[in-house]
């Protein structure tokens, strides 16, 4: 697969496991990190590119807020560890980079890392980890039941054909009265969710409807959603 931009060279591979014939000046990585099975391993690929006071530039969610306010996509199959600044500047520091600079979103974490020739890893405690998980659990086994008295014998639907909604049900969301997923995929209408036996469909599917229920948990993006929602039915009840 080749990209239409004549500037990109675009590789299809494990970015650890390539072998590239040269070094460069910078190396931008934008909610990557998060997905890869070996972080230090990653990091030290990326050390091997660089000359020391070369730069990386690094966007990672900011998985300390998404847990606080129990946003279902922040821990998956997908994300595959936790990192916040904190595990961050550790993982950078134990590859031989410093961060010089830090911007701290909501959303996101925006890092710029030097590599330097000697520096000092010190001791993180991180059981701070540990509690923050724990409480995010309760906190969303606490708000399952919550919707499910909500939908009690209702119809009703899910939106997200991903960790939004699996997240939900595995946590034992009472579906019985579950009519479909809904996703703006189109990749991923009229198919099977994965883990499930429920079919993805459209948001328009709610058009002419009187005041469907709609179960909304999707993080950063729940606003918008909704919005995009109400465009199509005003009517629409979400929970």
């Amino acid at each position: 697969m080749a990209s239409k931009d004549g500037r990109i060279n675009l590789i299809n591979g494990y970015f650890e496991d390539h072998l590239f014939d040269k070094k460069f000046d910078t190396i931008v990585h934008s909610h990557c990190l998060e997905h890869s099975y070996d972080p230090v391993k990653f990091l030290n690929k990326i050390n091997s590119l660089l000359d020391y006071g070369s730069s990386q530039y690094i966007s990672i969610p900011n998985m300390k807020h998404w847990l606080e306010n129990g946003f279902t996509n922040t821990l998956s199959f997908e994300h595959t560890f936790y990192i916040d600044d904190v595990v961050l500047e550790h993982l950078l520091n134990k590859t031989g980079f410093k961060i010089v600079r830090k911007v701290i979103k909501n959303h996101s974490i925006f890092v710029k890392a030097v590599k330097v020739k000697d520096i000092l890893v010190a001791d993180t405690n991180f059981s701070y980890i540990k509690d923050l998980f724990v409480k995010y659990i309760h906190n969303l086994t606490t708000d399952v039941s919550v919707i499910t008295n909500r939908v009690k014998d209702s119809e009703f639907y899910l939106f997200g054909a991903h960790m939004f909604s699996l997240v939900l049900l595995n946590l034992k969301l009472d579906d019985t009265h579950l009519k479909c997923i809904l996703d703006n995929d189109r990749q991923k209408q009229d198919k099977r969710m994965y883990g499930t036996n429920y079919l993805v469909k459209s948001p328009e599917c709610l058009a002419g409807l009187e005041s469907p229920i709609v179960v909304l948990r999707g993080g950063v993006y729940s606003e918008e959603i909704k919005q995009s929602i109400l465009k199509i039915n005003s009517t629409t009840v979400f929970v």
